[in-house]
C-alpha cells in the first residue's frame, strides 16, 4: 500500500522533508509526496492541502496514510513543532520517519516515529534517537549516544560516543560534545561551542570552551 505522506510545515525545513520523501521515492519506498499543511497566511510553491487548525478533516479527506514535521525551529524548551506532535498523536495520525538516501546509518541504530534524518548524516552503531527528532546536515551522532524526543542536531554538529542529549534540546550549528557527556532537556548548545562537561536541564551553552550562559545563543 502506498503510504501519502503530508508534511506538516509550509517553510524552508518542510521543503527539505519534501526533497527527501522524493527521493525515498525514488529509492524505492513506496511513499507519495501529498502536500502541505501549515498555518493561516502560509504560501507554498507546491500542493497546500489547508492549515493545521482543520487537520483531522484534511487527513480524512486528503486520504492522508501518515504526516512528518516540516517544522525546523527548535530553542531548547517547547515549541510550535512539539504542540502540533502532542496535537496530531491525540487524533492517532501515524508519523511517517524521513530518512535521505544519503546518510550512513548503522544497523543497530533506532530511531523514533517522526524524524527527520537529513542529507550527509551519520548515525554509528548503537544510536537511539527519539521521537521527532531532527539529525541535520551532515551532522555525526557516534557510537552509544542517547538522543532525546524532539532534539534538533543541526548542520554540522557532532556528538562523540555516549553522549546523551535530553529532550527538546538544540545543539547548534557545528557544535561539539565530548565523549560520555550529559546534556539535560530543554537545553540550546550555541553555534559552534565544545562541551567538554556536563549541563543540567534548561541550559544555555556557549563558547570554547562551553560554559553556562544567561545570554540566547544564535
Amino acid at each position: 500500500m502506498t503510504r501519502r505522506v503530508a508534511i506538516l510545515g509550509a517553510g524552508g525545513h518542510a521543503r527539505v522533508v519534501e526533497d527527501i520523501l522524493r527521493l525515498q521515492a525514488e529509492a524505492g519506498a513506496d511513499i507519495e509526496f501529498a502536500g502541505f499543511i501549515g498555518r493561516a497566511g502560509d504560501i507554498v510553491d507546491g500542493a497546500f492541502l489547508g492549515t493545521d487548525e482543520n487537520l483531522e478533516r484534511l487527513y480524512a479527506e486528503s486520504r492522508l496514510t501518515h504526516v512528518v514535521l516540516g517544522i525546523g525551529s527548535v530553542r531548547g524548551g517547547p515549541s510550535n513543532r512539539t504542540e502540533l506532535a502532542t496535537h496530531v498523536a491525540q487524533l492517532e495520525i501515524p508519523w511517517h520517519t524521513a530518512q535521505h538516501p544519503s546518510a550512513v546509518v548503522a544497523s543497530s541504530v533506532e530511531i523514533g516515529d517522526g524524524s527527520v534524518i537529513m542529507a550527509g548524516a551519520v548515525l554509528n552503531p548503537c544510536v537511539r534517537v527519539g521521537q521527532h527528532a531532527i539529525i541535520n546536515t551532515r551532522s555525526c551522532v557516534d557510537h552509544d549516544c542517547q538522543v532525546g524526543d524532539h532534539v534538533h542536531i543541526a548542520p554540522g554538529a557532532t556528538l562523540s560516543g555516549n553522549v546523551t542529549i535530553g529532550a527538546r534540546s538544540l545543539i547548534g550549528v557545528g557544535a561539539s560534545c565530548k565523549q560520555g557527556i550529559i546534556i539535560g532537556s530543554d537545553s540550546t548548545v550555541g553555534a559552534g561551542a565544545v562541551v567538554i562537561c556536563d549541563f543540567p536541564a534548561k541550559s544555555r551553552v556557549l563558547g570554547v570552551p562551553g560554559k553556562a550562559s544567561d545570554q540566547k545563543p544564535n
